[in-house]
């Protein structure tokens, strides 16, 4: 008899015994499993076959740097068990199945583990029998590294079922630019033709120069159907905004980017709004923007016609009095009949200000009035100065509608919580 639990198949005999009666019912061992650490996990694996599978496919659900070295450890052979090579592959091809998610810190880990890990799978790839992918019914893989070595490493890991990537790269100021460029093109192209259900893509490290990571990431847009898409601000560029802007399935769209005021700056990442042609981004409901004002507004311009449901903003600014950031808040009523959360995290510098006076105002708010249909508003100021903020008589239940409004900041806490 064959039946399915919350991970993975489980074979059971047809006349069981009674301490194993359990196992016939996948409920009851999904109620029991998923409540055990790994440690407790590993124990009930090893008590009886029949526990075993069961047990196994919660085990080796999700791995990290620990878990993914003894899943190799299975076919390199350091637990110098007397087994034949098929038998290690066939172990390890078992327990591989039974992954569905992958995270991996290269920088947290010491030089000789992210080391002996590389050397560990590189040997793997080169003496598997098998020709399928490593891990063949992985889900979700998460990573952050620095090395173009360790791009060769991830790049192991991608195969069809995999749905969500969520990447951060940070270059090492030794590699080259160019080199640098051309590996996380290496690895988009991967992508590209392994990974056709991929929904959810959160990749951030891209520099200039990039003539092939760019393409490369323009025609994975183009190849897949994403429902959710984050990363730097310069890969914003004409071509991508376009293969976005076609996408039926895209949902949320994340961007971020520190920015400056410099006007040379500003006008090159504000060419996407002339890029946004009409009737496109006709699914997006969701934009979250981390970067400043000067980025921020023409994007919000050009996305007008967008039915968005949540916004979320990141905000830095040398001072919270400049006109283009208080025009933010005065444009975000354009998205009034959709619009159903504003969250806000603001910052102010006060770079070039000697003042120490707060310069944030709360009628910089007060254009949020229009949003009739918002739900829910969270704001969070971090500032050098010593705000002041004066919320007033205005009555936030009948002309807001929130449910939550928040402001802090270093100076204390004011909140204002109404309901409807």
């Amino acid at each position: 008899m064959v039946t399915r639990g919350a991970m993975y198949p489980v074979k059971i005999d047809v006349l069981p015994r009674a301490w194993t009666s359990a196992f016939l019912i996948p409920e009851l061992v999904h109620l029991i499993l998923e409540k055990l650490d790994r440690s407790t996990l590993a124990a009930v694996a090893r008590t009886a076959k029949s526990f075993h599978v069961a047990a196994s496919s919660y085990l080796w659900n999700e791995l990290d740097q620990v878990g993914l070295e003894n899943l190799i450890n299975l076919a390199i052979g350091v637990d110098y068990q007397p087994l034949c090579i098929e038998h290690r592959w066939a172990r390890f091809d078992l327990y591989a199945s039974m992954v569905r998610s992958l995270a991996l810190n290269f920088g947290a880990m010491p030089g000789a583990d992210s080391v002996r890990l590389t050397r560990h799978l590189q040997f793997i790839a080169s003496t598997r029998i098998s020709s399928q992918a490593m891990l063949p019914n992985l889900r979700v893989l998460s990573f952050q590294l620095s090395s173009t070595e360790h791009l060769g490493v991830v790049a192991a890991f991608t195969c069809p079922s995999l749905q969500q990537l969520t990447a951060s790269c940070t270059m090492d100021d030794r590699v080259d630019s160019l080199e640098w460029d051309v590996h996380i093109g290496a690895f988009l192209h991967k992508l590209r033709w392994r990974c056709l259900s991929l929904k959810y893509f959160k990749l951030y490290g891209f520099k200039y120069p990039n003539v092939v990571s760019f393409p490369e990431l323009t025609s994975l847009i183009e190849g897949t159907a994403l429902e959710h898409f984050e990363s730097d601000f310069i890969t914003f560029q004409p071509n991508l905004v376009q293969a976005l802007g076609r996408l039926p399935t895209l949902r949320c769209l994340g961007l971020a980017d520190a920015g400056n005021d410099e006007d040379y700056t500003s006008l090159e990442r504000t060419m996407f709004a002339a890029s946004i042609q009409t009737g496109s981004f006709v699914s997006l409901h969701a934009l979250d923007l981390e970067t400043t004002s000067t980025v921020a507004l023409p994007l919000l311009i050009a996305l007008r016609t967008v039915p968005l449901r949540h916004l979320a903003l990141r905000l830095t600014e040398k001072t919270f009095s400049s006109p283009v950031f208080k025009t933010v808040f005065t444009f975000i009523p354009e998205f009034a009949v959709t619009l159903l959360s504003l969250h806000a995290q603001l910052v102010e510098t006060l770079e070039d200000d000697e003042d120490d006076e707060g310069t944030l105002e709360w009628k910089t708010f007060a254009p949020l009035y229009r949003c009739h249909n918002l739900q829910c508003l969270k704001c969070s100021v971090d500032s050098h100065a010593d705000l002041e903020l004066d919320f007033g008589d205005a009555d936030i239940r009948k002309k807001m509608g929130m449910i939550e409004l928040k402001v802090t900041h270093p100076s204390g806490i004011k909140s204002l919580e109404c309901s409807r």
